[in-house]
């Protein structure tokens, strides 16, 4: 399951707080790495949504292309 940019930074938030609170230095310490993690993870998230935004305009594109050369196709079959 992909985990979404928002997702990894709320998580990251909250790690966060618990590595700069938390009373116990070994938790912090986890929560420093945790933080790190979900930030590394946001940022990959980015990027799939980005690549897959850019997946989705081109084939809107190519659909598009491909429906107006069918028009133009039966226009000047119609004509003809």
């Amino acid at each position: 399951m992909r985990v979404s940019a928002e997702m990894c930074r709320k998580q990251q938030a909250i790690q966060s707080n618990i590595a700069e609170s938390d009373p116990l230095e070994n938790r912090r310490n986890i929560a420093k790495a945790a933080a790190k993690a979900w930030g590394k993870e946001a940022l990959d998230a980015d990027k799939r949504a980005a690549r897959e935004q850019k997946r989705q305009a081109e084939l809107s594109k190519a659909t598009l292309s491909d429906e107006i050369s069918d028009f133009d196709t039966r226009a000047k079959s119609d004509a003809g």
